[in-house]
């Protein structure tokens, strides 16, 4: 993106041409004048609001962001263990708990023969 200091420059500068120019080279440098001014508009605004945006931020502070990070990643890695071990257990039970399903599978099959003879 150009800057405000040089797109000030260009629409000064094409200001001093256009009073030494044809007609219709001054329409030319108009037109280019206008199209600066709409860019230069545009830069302040985004200047602006960047401003505004490090003013309600205030300054980023690298060290309490390297210490937050670094907390993140303790936990996370805390958390990765966690889960790591839940899966070995629910893969341990896993077996234990698909027998007891079939044993309970079973007695159902005998409780409704059980009822069909009865």
């Amino acid at each position: 993106m150009i800057n405000e200091e040089d797109l000030n420059k260009c629409i000064e500068n094409l200001a001093q041409l256009s009073t030494t120019s044809t007609r219709s080279d001054r329409q030319l440098l108009l037109e280019i004048g206008y199209i600066l001014k709409q860019e230069l508009d545009n830069v302040k605004a985004w200047n602006s609001s960047h401003t505004d945006e490090q003013r309600r931020h205030g300054q980023i502070d690298v060290k309490k962001l390297l210490e937050d990070n670094t907390q993140l990643f303790k936990e996370n890695q805390t958390l990765l263990a966690a889960v790591a071990n839940m899966k070995d257990v629910i893969e341990h039970q896993l077996p234990n708990i698909n027998e007891e399903l079939v044993e309970i599978g079973n007695k159902f099959d005998l409780l409704n023969k059980q009822l069909e003879n009865f």
